[in-house]
């Protein structure tokens, strides 16, 4: 393996990861947008990972159970992407 693949496969996998994430946000504002965005304003938000927590949060304060299942699994996807 060559050294100089290592930061390539690297950044596939975060933009995967990131990819993943985005698909996931625009799922939860499509089914629960209305419901978990009452006075959130997610544009003043700096990056994908504090919207995507943000919303998640109030998905698992305010929605379903699933709802909850998926804010539970948007923040196990920004957990993974800090560490």
């Amino acid at each position: 393996m060559n050294i100089a693949d290592k930061p390539i496969a690297a950044n596939d996998g975060s933009e995967a990861a990131e990819r993943d994430l985005a698909s996931l946000l625009d799922k939860a504002l499509r089914l629960y947008g209305v419901r978990i965005l009452d006075n959130v304003d997610l544009d003043r938000l700096p990056d994908l990972r504090s919207r995507a927590a943000v919303a998640a949060r109030a998905m698992m304060e305010r929605g379903d159970a699933r709802a909850f299942v998926l804010g539970r699994k948007m923040l196990d996807r920004v957990e993974a992407m800090a560490g």
